[in-house]
């Protein structure tokens, strides 16, 4: 029994391993397109237009992913909008 309780935990921490690194590498995706979206600006290619239009976009898919999977959190909400 004893085992198979250190199979079910070795498992178990495996996912969560998993999904920390897959939520890292999302995180680490977002700022670097949101540090891309900020040098296109400095450089004038897109407009503080352009740049609500994504975000809207963003929250909308942030919004239906969240209520697909049953979370209330994202990223948009600690983001500050101007």
């Amino acid at each position: 029994m004893d085992e198979v309780l250190q199979k079910m935990v070795k498992l178990m921490s495996g996912i969560h391993d998993r999904q920390f690194e897959h939520s890292t590498e999302i995180l680490k995706a977002r700022y670097e397109v949101l540090e891309l979206i900020k040098v296109l600006q400095d450089l004038g290619v897109i407009k503080v237009e352009d740049i609500q239009r994504i975000y809207k976009k963003g929250e909308e898919y942030e919004q239906s992913s969240n209520e697909s999977r049953g979370s209330s959190g994202d990223i948009h909400q600690s983001v500050s909008k101007s």
